[in-house]
C-alpha cells in the first residue's frame, strides 16, 4: 500500500521536538486518522512512522508523529531538492482551484464583485511573497517547472506555460526557465505570441532548447513534491483568505460557507 508523504517541520511542536504536529488541514485533506502510516520528510530527512493523537492537547497539536519511533532515512540531496522543486511547481494549482471555489462560493451567496476580487487577490498576493522567500533559499539558479508537451497550441514541440506558473512566478517574455516532464527537463527562453488564445502565449520551443535527462528518482521526488505542493496550495489558500476575512469581520458561518473549512478549523484560526 501507498504511504501518503507528507511535508513536516519539526521546529512545529507541541510537547518536544520530536513530535512535530501534523496539521489539522494536513489531517483532513489527505483523510488520515490516528494509526494510519505514513512517510514523513523534511529537507534530506524522512521518517516512516504512525500517526499519533493526544484528545488532551490543544486541537491544533493533536495529531502528531514520534521521530523515535519511526524508521528514519537519509536521501540525497538530488531527491530532495527534486521534492522542493515540484512542492513550488505544485502550489499554484493548489493556490488556483481554492480561489475558484471560493469566488463561486462568494457568487452563489451574492456577495458584491468588489468583495469577489479583494478576497480572490489576497491568495495571488501570498503566491508571491512566497516565491520571493524560496527564490531567496533556493540553490537552484533557475526556474524549473512541470510542464506538459500535450499542453500545446503550436505543436508537441511547443509546450504551453501554464498560467499559473506566469502569475506565481511572474515570468515574462525572454525569461530563460527550465521545463520538465518525467526524467526530461529543457532549459530554453520563454517565447510569447499576443495573438494566440489566452492561456497559449507562453511557451517553449524545445527544438531550440539544451535537453537533459535526470536519474528516475528525481522525477519521481518531483511528483511526489508536485502532489503535496497542491494540496499545501489548496490548505494555505484557504487559511490566508479566512484569517483576513476575519480581519474584516466577516461572520464565520459566512467564513465557513466560503472556504469550505470546518467550524473547529476556523475557530483555531480566529484564536492566533
Amino acid at each position: 500500500m501507498t504511504k501518503d508523504k507528507i511535508l513536516i517541520d519539526t521546529t512545529v511542536y507541541y510537547s518536544k521536538i520530536t513530535n512535530p504536529t501534523l496539521t489539522i488541514p494536513f489531517i483532513r485533506y489527505f483523510e488520515l486518522s490516528a494509526g494510519d502510516q505514513i512517510i514523513a520528510y523534511q529537507d534530506n530527512q524522512e521518517w516512516e512512522g504512525v500517526i499519533e493523537y493526544e484528545p488532551d492537547w490543544p486541537i491544533e497539536s493533536r495529531y502528531y508523529i514520534d521521530l523515535n519511533k519511526g524508521i528514519q532515512r537519509f536521501v540525497s540531496s538530488d531527491i530532495a531538492l527534486g521534492r522542493e522543486e515540484g512542492l513550488h511547481s505544485g502550489w499554484p494549482f493548489g493556490y488556483s482551484t481554492a480561489q475558484n471555489h471560493m469566488i463561486k462560493a462568494l457568487d452563489i451567496n451574492n456577495v458584491n464583485s468588489e468583495s469577489i476580487e479583494k478576497y480572490s487577490n489576497y491568495a495571488i498576493e501570498l503566491s508571491r511573497e512566497k516565491y520571493k522567500s524560496y527564490a531567496q533559499k533556493s540553490k537552484n539558479k533557475i526556474l524549473k517547472i512541470e510542464i506538459d508537451t500535450n499542453s500545446n497550441y503550436l505543436g508537441f514541440t511547443k509546450p504551453i506555460i501554464f498560467l499559473e506558473h506566469i502569475k506565481y512566478f511572474n515570468i515574462l517574455e525572454g525569461d530563460r526557465i527550465v521545463g520538465y516532464q518525467d526524467e526530461q527537463e529543457w532549459e530554453a527562453i520563454v517565447e510569447y505570441q499576443a495573438d494566440l488564445p489566452e492561456g497559449y502565449r507562453y511557451y517553449l520551443d524545445v527544438d531550440k532548447c539544451i535537453e537533459t535527462i535526470v536519474p528516475k528518482e528525481v522525477y519521481e521526488a518531483r511528483n511526489d513534491g508536485v502532489m503535496l505542493g497542491i494540496s499545501i496550495g489548496k490548505i494555505e489558500t484557504k487559511i490566508i483568505v479566512a484569517q483576513a476575512m476575519f480581519q474584516d469581520g466577516v461572520d464565520i458561518e459566512k467564513i465557513q460557507q466560503y472556504t469550505d473549512m470546518t467550524l473547529a478549523e476556523l475557530k483555531y484560526i480566529l484564536q492566533e
